[in-house]
């Protein structure tokens, strides 16, 4: 953007691009660029965390736990996290599921959360953030992540079980292992 019109790209800190256009965020401000060259500033409301694009409507997340969805260059609020929102995915129109940084997943309908218990979420409490990708066998649809106790882990975002878990480092000295099935340290003893 020229200094005239927006932030210099050096302040950019997410892109999320649309159908319709690209939103460029900084941490106070979302400048939008439409493909028909449609531009706009929009302030935001608290400090930015993240923005995602569920598959939807793109989601700001702020530092505070707020939620908000970017409809065009309307900034609609929506629900409050308990907890820094890490990954968010959508299922249905106006179904999510939802991460926060204490590893806890949520189930979002319309701007109700229920909290949801999976098989990994003791090992993955004090995680890096998770990537949510789909797996080429089959799309069977991962939230990734690469934990500083040097395994990557999987969780299926569906039903939040345990997929896989592999080191990432050349040698792990505190356990064998991990169970397949539960993705536990296999003879640890804290």
């Amino acid at each position: 953007f020229p200094a005239s019109i927006g932030a210099p790209l050096g302040e950019v800190w997410d892109t999320v691009a649309t159908d319709a256009g690209v939103y460029f965020a900084t941490s106070k401000q979302i400048f939008y660029v439409g493909y028909d060259g449609t531009r706009a500033t929009i302030e935001l409301p608290g400090t930015l965390l993240t923005m995602f694009a569920p598959g939807g409507p793109p989601v700001v997340a702020l530092r505070d736990h707020r939620l908000y969805k970017l409809e065009g260059t309307l900034l609609k609020d929506w629900i409050r996290a308990n907890g820094r929102v890490r990954g968010l995915v959508r299922k249905q129109p106006e179904s999510y599921w939802l991460l926060t940084d204490r590893a806890r997943l949520y189930e979002v309908a319309g701007q109700a959360l229920t909290r949801r218990s999976y098989a990994a979420e003791s090992a993955l409490r004090n995680a890096t953030p998770y990537v949510m990708i789909d797996l080429p066998d089959g799309g069977r649809k991962v939230a990734v992540s690469a934990d500083r106790n040097g395994f990557a882990y999987a969780l299926d975002r569906e039903t939040g079980e345990f997929v896989w878990g592999t080191p990432f480092v050349k040698k792990v000295s505190w356990t064998k292992g991990l169970d397949p099935k539960t993705g536990k340290p296999l003879e640890y003893d804290p």
